[in-house]
């Protein structure tokens, strides 16, 4: 039992010993479902079902990808008023003002970006919105799980009730436009990963209690030795 124990146990602390390093001080990210205000128009043709389960306020890392990793990024649609970009690496990779509006599972030119050697830790990407005027980038999201918060992205997993790894991450984007709008479907990107698998850091008392379960394995094993 104590052996199962451990091999369930030093995965995710591993991880999030990475992660929970990477950021230094974090916020805890709030688990969810979207929509959260008006219908989001993006769930029944991405998903095929409505509601989705995710975080609201997370920060994402890339965790053991050893600089090797890829990262797929996909511009799967969007419903905005305002001209809304996606920037990865300080750069605009996908605009809503080259697409047309509530337009779904996009597959037009450059709907779909590579990125090669991406490193370990905090992923470097963003939303700007309402042509520049306002953004939101990774490692300071707000949680907006109350609503009201601002420009911010709600994220969901291939598995989303599982934050600690995942093989692709969707972002839904709320732009703060048109007052009590709060449906996160004004931009959806997905990342999709090769060698590596994406994080969101969970509260300090989850994981001194995991650092704590971890200590409890380690005496178990040296009294058995």
């Amino acid at each position: 039992m104590m052996s199962n124990l451990r091999k369930l146990l030093l995965p995710v602390v591993g991880a999030l010993a990475l992660a929970i390093g990477a950021a230094g001080t974090v916020s805890a990210a709030t688990f969810g479902s979207i929509p959260g205000g008006a219908v989001n128009d993006g769930l029944v043709p991405i998903y095929g079902s409505s509601p989705r389960d995710g975080w609201f306020g997370a920060d994402l890392y890339l965790i053991g990808g050893g600089g090797i990793a890829s990262i797929t990024v996909t511009f799967m649609g969007n419903e905005a008023g305002f001209i809304n970009d996606f920037i990865w690496d300080s750069s605009s990779i996908f605009s809503t003002g080259t697409v047309a509006n509530n337009t779904w599972n996009v597959n037009g030119v450059e709907a779909s970006q590579t990125f090669n050697n991406v490193a370990d830790g905090l992923l470097d990407f963003g939303f700007t919105t309402n042509s520049g005027a306002d953004s939101v980038f990774n490692g300071a999201n707000p949680d907006d799980s109350a609503g009201g918060a601002g420009v911010n992205y709600f994220v969901t997993f291939s598995n989303p009730a599982d934050s600690s790894s995942t093989t692709w991450v969707d972002l839904w984007l709320d732009d703060a436009g048109a007052g009590p709008d709060d449906n996160h479907d004004d931009m959806a990107i997905r990342l999709e990963i090769t060698g590596g698998s994406i994080a969101v850091p969970i509260p300090a008392a989850v994981w001194l209690f995991g650092s704590g379960l971890l200590g409890l394995v380690g005496i178990a094993r040296r009294k058995k030795a």
